[in-house]
């Protein structure tokens, strides 16, 4: 027995020593001391190169943080000088003691001066593409038991400013960029109405337009009953381009969506949308829509002044000249209904006053 106990103690004190060991070690690690090793071993995982040029600030307790001041991951050989990723600051934090009773305490997420090059070169090949991807015949990774709904979850928000992104495909021969990009989502607190509010500059080259837009809505969520409601989504935005009518016009959006998980559909009750002179409104139901053959049941209501100025606005100027001789305004009213299961697909009613001809029918 005295043998046991002699035993048992060591392995406690060495156990203790492993430990305060450990917990030394974590206090003193200084990552500023320590770049060159992080971005060696980063490199060694994705084969990017990892510039960490700004302080980095870790804090262990009672929250543990991470903050990170102009930091950069390089592009993938053969394609641009631009890095892949630059960041001015970022900055998250989880609080600790929560996290033994299955609650999760996140402070606010803080990203400032954010800039995301993504490219697509002629061959199809990607700059966002790490390595390779998992084997498809891996095993999948057993439950652990404990569902979201066991979970607690409480952000502080996010907030994204001066953020950027450049969209180049070479394949597709298209060009877009979001430029001001700034969003803060409010605190999320489980059960309670969750606020987003956006702002961002978007660019395209073809068609040559640009727009201001901003974005404002409310999420509501029942993680117990799978229901998820965005409702108001405002969206507002001015268009600008060659081929908009006094070089600017208004945009507005207004709709409201809601899915359930468990009854496993998606509800679009709300959707009017006006713009160049044109409005249009939408209802849709989408049944099974995890699945790959889901059922969609909508309505659609459209119209407008000028067909031939949407066209040219949406760069589509030879079919705009076409047009332009012809009866402009348009109006059609239809529903739809479409079975993915089955691969039958039916337009119940269809009424439309276009290019001068009335259609009145069903498909």
């Amino acid at each position: 027995m005295k043998k046991l106990i002699v035993i048992l103690g060591s392995l406690i004190a060495l156990v203790l020593i492993v430990v305060i060991g450990g917990v030394a070690y974590l206090l003193s690690f200084d990552p500023n001391q320590n770049k060159a090793l992080i971005a060696s071993k980063f490199k060694e995982a994705t084969g990017r190169t990892l510039a960490l040029d700004g302080p980095i600030t870790l804090s262990y307790y009672p929250w543990f943080g991470l903050s990170l001041d102009q930091v950069s991951i390089s592009n993938a050989d053969g394609f641009s000088a631009a890095p892949l990723l630059h960041a001015n600051h970022l900055a998250a934090r989880v609080k600790l003691l929560p996290l033994l009773s299955k609650s999760i305490e996140i402070d606010t997420v803080h990203v400032d001066g954010l800039a995301l090059n993504l490219e697509v070169r002629g061959d199809g090949r990607n700059n966002w593409t790490f390595g390779d991807t998992a084997a498809p015949n891996a095993a999948p990774e057993e439950s652990s038991g404990t569902s979201i709904s066991d979970i607690k979850l409480i952000l502080g928000g996010v907030d994204i400013r001066d953020t950027s992104l450049v969209f180049d495909d070479q394949f597709a021969n298209s060009h877009y960029q979001l430029n001001n990009l700034n969003l803060q989502i409010g605190e999320l607190v489980y059960g309670e109405p969750l606020t987003i509010n956006m702002s961002l500059d978007a660019a395209s080259r073809a068609p040559q337009l640009s727009a201001a837009l901003a974005l404002s809505g409310t999420v509501l969520y029942d993680l117990d009953r799978a229901r998820y409601d965005l409702t108001p989504l405002a969206l507002s935005a001015t268009l600008r381009g060659p081929e908009v009518p006094s070089g600017a016009a208004d945009l507005t959006l207004n709709t409201a969506l809601s899915a359930d998980a468990k009854a496993d559909t998606l509800t679009l009750s709300q959707l009017e949308l006006n713009a160049l002179g044109s409005h249009l409104s939408a209802t849709a139901e989408v049944k099974k829509f995890s699945s790959a053959a889901p059922s969609v049941d909508a309505k659609l209501d459209v119209s407008g002044d000028d067909l031939a100025v949407l066209l040219r606005v949406l760069g589509q100027s030879d079919l705009a000249q076409r047009v332009a001789s012809l009866e402009r305004s348009f109006k059609v009213q239809s529903s739809l209904t479409a079975n993915m299961d089955t691969g039958a697909l039916s337009v119940p009613a269809l009424s439309a006053k276009l290019l001068g001809a009335t259609i009145d029918g069903k498909v």
